[in-house]
Order: C-alpha cells, then structure tokens, then sequence
C-alpha cells in the first residue's frame, strides 16, 4: 500500500520528528483519502499529477475518483497546491481547489487559480493598482440596456438562435469609465437556406467626437432561411498554418459560469432555463458565446501583447460548436508576423471557436 494506514503513519511522523527530519514527501493515495488515513496531517504542499482508470474498482467512476483526489486540496488538508494543466482533472483542479493554486504544463500556458496577477482587469480599489478595461469589454457594453437592430427584423423563434461570429476593433485603448454613444444598425440578412445570417454592425464614439470602437456580430437562426436572398460570403478564413501553434492557453469554466456571465446583461435564457434550452435542441443551457470569446481574448492578451490592453487591435472570430458551462478552453494561437496571428479555441478535439484573427500593435 502506498500511504499507511493512520496510526502507523503518526507514529512513523513522529520518529522522524524525534530524530531531527525537518521535511518528509510522501505519495498520498486515493484510498488513503477515503480511508481517512491522512486525517490530522496538514500537508505544505499537495501536488496533483493526473487521473488513471486503475482505482475504478474503489471510486466506481472517473468523477467519484476525482472527488477523492480533490479532498485533499482544501483547507486543513493542505496549505498550497500544484496541479497538472497538460492533464484535463488537472485543469479541472485549478477551480474545485479551496486554496491557493499554480499549475505546471509542457503544453499549455499555467496560471493561478486566485487571480491576483490580474486584480487590474477585475478590481476598482487595490492600493497601487490602476484600473483597466478588458479590450473584449465593447461586447457587453450596454448589453440589456440599449434597444437592439434585432427589435426591427420581424418575428423568429429566440430559441433557434445563436451567435455566429463575432469582430471588435479598437481605435483606443479603453478608459475603464467615460461616456459613449452607441450606434447599431441592421447591416445585412443572409439566406442560408434552412437559416438566416443577420449581420449587426456597431459604432462606438467618445464624448470628444473620436471613435472608440467598432464592432461586427451575427446572428445565425435556424428555421428562417428560403427566403430566396444572397447567400453571403463563404469560404475559409484566418486558417492556421500547418505547423504547431506558438502559444497553447487553457482555461476551465465554472458549472455556474453561464450564470456568473448573463450578469453582464445578456439574459438569454438559452443559457439559464433548460425548458428553453431543450427548445433550442439542447440537452441542457449552454455557455455565452461571447463567454467563450472572453476567455479568447483573455488569453490573446497575457500571451501576445504582454498584458498591456493598448497593444491589442482587432480580434475576430467564428462559433462553431455549442460549450457547456465546466468544459475547459484550450486556445492556441499562430502569430503570422507584423503585428497579426491566428487562433482556434477548442474543447478536447472539438473545435468551438474557428477562423480567428488577431491584430496588435507591436
């Protein structure tokens, strides 16, 4: 057996403390978890390396397995933890864990679970900190207060619409606070034969007349297409060259996370009701898509322009596939040169944001 059983492990604690050992490592099982033969060790560190399938017979599923791992990463069980990022319950780790994380990769960029490096895009009063706008904000801005162009287009059922794609452009770096005015208007409508494409273009513009933003979305809705209008424009975009991406970052969403997004005004209840959700066809109420593109332009902007949000320009990008709140985001990224590169995000191997584009001021 790997972790002794309680009273052998304290007395063999306690030797080492009688003869003068100041540090002691030791593999912690999952059995030991929840045989309760660590109970009153409180370790410095806990370090998570990955999930196999051999203790199946103990925990009965991978998630009970998990859950037995994750135990030991609470309060009272350990001080500070590790996890594996290249390993998915590692990923899962980073946001089940009650105390202070760092994650370690060969393939992804790590982070931290307590978000103190990033308390100027999430925070209003910490001493020495200024406050910054994420560049990814104009998709929110106003968001369940403004009227919308979508109000003008005629009637269509609410469930059988998602977003299609999604464009920002900064003229600016954003203030954190100041005055807009917000114009959008109704750009195009395209016939996609069982759907339609409604294009909405947005202009942003400051209380000193100069432009802050503009941006580009559409609207896919399944059931209103044959109309007999023009298609629209088709073919590949932003395609990734056929090498290895320069920057892999992965994020893991909450199960709550569609809850915590529809804050920022998106109320759509495709993402909180499931009735309307299995109306959309969905088994239960899916992620924001432009959550997804939060967590894309998030990651764009730590790992190419440096955390600094007046580097970053232009960002675009096409939803592919549905994400469920508690799936993880693996974004990877292929900077092209002069300032431009391009990107996917997936989950596992489903790709779920695709024809991405970046610019930014080098």
């Amino acid at each position: 057996r790997t972790t002794p059983e309680s009273t052998d492990l304290q007395r063999t604690l306690a030797g080492f403390v009688r003869n003068g050992v100041d540090s002691v490592v030791m593999e912690v099982s999952s059995h030991a978890l929840v045989l309760h033969r660590v109970d009153g060790v409180e370790f410095d560190v806990a370090v998570f390396t990955n999930l196999g399938s051999d203790h199946l017979d103990l925990h009965g599923s991978m998630d009970a397995y998990f859950s037995a791992k994750a135990s030991l990463f609470r309060p009272g069980a350990a001080r500070k933890g590790v996890t594996n990022l290249d390993d998915v319950y590692g990923r899962a780790l980073m946001d089940e864990a009650k105390i202070p994380m760092v994650g370690y990769s060969l393939d992804h960029a790590t982070r931290t679970s307590i978000g103190v490096d990033e308390l100027a895009f999430t925070t209003e009063n910490t001493q020495g900190v200024p406050q910054w706008a994420l560049p990814t904000m104009p998709v929110v801005i106003g968001a369940g207060r403004r009227t919308s162009p979508m109000a003008e287009i005629g009637t269509f059922n609410p469930a059988m619409l998602v977003h299609g794609q999604q464009a920002v452009t900064l003229h600016r770096e954003l203030a954190p606070e100041g005055t807009a005015t917000v114009v959008g208007e109704i750009a195009a409508i395209y016939d996609k034969g069982k759907a339609a494409v409604v294009v909405v273009d947005t202009v942003a513009t400051g209380s000193d007349g100069n432009a802050l933003y503009t941006a580009r979305s559409s609207a896919f809705i399944r059931g209103e297409g044959g109309f007999g209008g023009d298609r629209g424009p088709s073919g590949p975009v932003n395609v990734p060259p056929s090498r290895a991406p320069d920057h892999v970052v992965s994020y893991t969403t909450s199960p709550d996370q569609a809850l915590v997004y529809r804050l920022s005004g998106d109320r759509n209840p495709l993402h909180s009701d499931p009735s309307f959700a299995a109306m959309g066809g969905f088994d239960r109420p899916i992620l924001h898509g432009l959550c997804t593109y939060g967590f894309t332009g998030r990651a764009l902007l730590h790992t190419v322009c440096g955390s600094d949000p007046a580097r970053f320009a232009h960002i675009e990008g096409r939803f592919s596939s549905p994400v469920l709140p508690g799936e993880t985001l693996t974004i990877s990224i292929w900077e092209t040169g002069g300032g431009e590169a391009v990107f996917t995000t997936a989950v596992g191997d489903r790709i779920v944001l695709d024809q991405g584009g970046f610019r930014h001021h080098v």
